[in-house]
């Protein structure tokens, strides 16, 4: 029974897809409230 590594691998980059999924516009938003604006698109460019 190889293939449970194969299986792990695959759930972690689910459960990370999820993850990020979750967290990005939560990080964006709150990085729009501390940032003027004039350096909005330079910060999300580097995000």
């Amino acid at each position: 029974m190889k293939c449970y590594g194969y299986v792990a691998v695959w759930i972690l980059f689910a459960l990370y897809g999820v993850f990020m999924g979750l967290i990005e516009g939560i990080q964006k938003a709150f990085l729009t409230k501390l940032l003027p604006k004039g350096v909005n698109g330079t910060a999300f460019g580097c995000l």
